[in-house]
């Protein structure tokens, strides 16, 4: 890492300021890996256990105490839990195919929006985690930015045209705390801090040593 590389990414803090930029980072890079995996994860069938809970429950209360019939529960509940899950990767492709830019019904997400949704969720998802281990967070903070600002010009367009305010949009917030992790960089309480630390703490180590005739 170049010291311009380095410094950008990771530019010295107050400590004040780092450990607000640590919050932020927190905040923004687990609700955008929750938001992505949200979108990836049905797409990969992986839905919510809470699916199969909630299927056993219901099974048993029809079984009414049947052992043969409460033998068959983990079978059933699997089947209707892989049926939710494709179901839901499908709601969310076609979620995202009814998307129009700014409302605009002659302006539609290219390849029926199913193109756009695996863009969207594989930035959140990998964009957030980097974003939360402070690796490469400024460079992830750009694209996590791109994707809240479109979802504020397509997705969350009828909250606007509702209220006449993106105000209490959580779109908006994200974008903003990505913002504030472009601009400020993810602080000391990073990796990139840490690498940035450790060729800093290099240098100047280097630059104290005793030069000839006993002057530093």
């Amino acid at each position: 890492m170049s010291g311009g590389l380095g410094s950008w990414l990771a530019p010295r803090q107050q400590g004040g300021v780092g450990a607000a930029v640590l919050l932020v980072r927190i905040v923004l890079g687990a609700a955008m890996m929750l938001a992505g995996w949200g979108k990836v994860g049905p797409q990969l069938g992986f839905c919510p256990p809470a699916l199969i809970a909630d299927c056993e429950r219901e099974q048993r209360e029809a079984c009414g105490g049947d052992a043969v019939c409460e033998g068959l529960i983990p079978a059933r509940c699997s089947d209707e839990r892989r049926a939710a899950c494709r179901e839901k990767a499908e709601s969310a492709k076609r979620y995202f195919a009814g998307l129009r830019w700014l409302g605009d019904p002659a302006m539609p997400f290219p390849s029926g929006g199913g193109l756009m949704l695996w863009a969207a969720g594989l930035a959140e998802l990998v964009g957030g985690a980097l974003v939360l281990l402070g690796l490469l967070a400024r460079l992830a903070a750009i694209p996590l930015a791109f994707v809240m600002a479109v979802a504020m010009a397509t997705a969350h367009v009828d909250t606007f045209e509702a209220s006449g305010s993106f105000l209490t949009e959580p779109a908006l917030l994200l974008f903003v705390l990505a913002l504030v992790v472009l601009g400020c960089g993810p602080g000391r309480l990073s990796l990139d801090g840490q690498f940035a630390e450790s060729k800093g703490g290099g240098g100047k180590r280097a630059g104290t040593a005793p030069r000839p005739g006993g002057k530093r």
